[in-house]
């Protein structure tokens, strides 16, 4: 009962995945157990970032009872809450740059999963962290200042105007979301794969977004579908859509990975990285066409 069991047929090469769509269910179909793994270990680095969330919504939660009970005004109620709301916007700069570092590592093995490479997480992963720590710290840092800038600002017309400009607020946000949030989603694909500078690999991911900006829309629209729930203003759904949304990272991850393979194959790579290109799906050798020859 412990013999080895033959395959009920040879598996062959041309069996491989032959497009990036192939390679997506196969690395899944071979490491499913892996992802589910690799998303605890998401919710694990992103636990300071949800834990100020939640921490958020029990202080909102405290101001609304208070306001009910007379305790504050209503002009206190919306300054303790802007103050606060400003204070883990600032906070949170600390928590998206221990984010990405941590996410460096688990980008590097992507990358190998999304070249049909062998993994050995402990290696890869700290191999990760040490070649891409740095670029991916910055890149948090930077997602972590525009977060707070476009907090405060929401706070000051909510503060300052009322609740007639509270929605005022959500334009620079939305302006950022558009124009530098999947740039950033492929910042973190090129880092892992190419050694140059941070700037370098941002024009790579300007360049690629307005080389293709509606396919680029849509991918990134269907990769934030699994986060909408955790933007339900309720602490319950904030909860269950940050865990949720936390597992499904490695799996949003790997989709992603394939889709900006497939455009760097199309745009970088023929040029400058040739080698790169097609790198984890089979390519079937060309066959020799066989010559007759003629004898008189």
């Amino acid at each position: 009962m412990f013999k080895p069991k033959p395959a009920k047929k040879e598996y062959l090469p041309s069996m491989l995945p032959k497009n990036r769509k192939e390679v997506f269910f196969d690395v899944l179909k071979l490491n499913w157990g892996r992802f589910i793994l690799y998303g605890f270990l998401v919710l694990l680095i992103s636990l300071p970032m949800h834990a100020s969330v939640i921490f958020g919504d029990f202080y909102s939660a405290s101001i609304s009872e208070a306001l009910d009970t007379g305790k504050i005004t209503a002009v206190q109620a919306v300054s303790m809450a802007t103050s606060s709301s400003n204070t883990l916007a600032l906070v949170d700069i600390l928590f998206c740059v221990i984010f990405a570092v941590g996410f460096s590592g688990l980008a590097h093995i992507m990358r190998q999963h999304a070249w049909e490479e062998s993994v050995y997480f402990r290696h890869e992963y700290i191999k990760g962290i040490k070649q891409n720590a740095g670029s991916f710290a910055l890149l948090g840092l930077l997602v972590g200042i525009i977060k707070f800038a476009c907090t405060w600002f929401g706070n000051y017309l909510m503060l300052h105007n009322g609740n007639a400009f509270a929605y005022a607020g959500y334009i620079p946000a939305a302006i950022f979301a558009i124009f530098l949030a999947p740039p950033t989603a492929y910042m973190t694909v090129c880092v892992p794969i190419y050694g140059v500078k941070f700037h370098q690999n941002f024009k790579t991911a300007l360049m690629l977004y307005f080389k293709s900006f509606f396919k680029t829309i849509f991918a990134v629209l269907i990769c934030a579908l699994p986060f909408v729930v955790q933007m339900i203003p309720n602490f319950y759904w904030h909860l269950i859509g940050r865990i949720v949304s936390s597992l499904a990272t490695p799996f949003i991850m790997l989709g992603w990975f394939v889709f900006t393979y497939e455009m760097l194959d199309k745009t970088i790579n023929p040029k400058l990285y040739p080698q790169l290109v097609g790198k984890g799906v089979y390519k079937e050798e060309p066959k020799e066409e066989k010559t007759e020859e003629k004898t008189e």
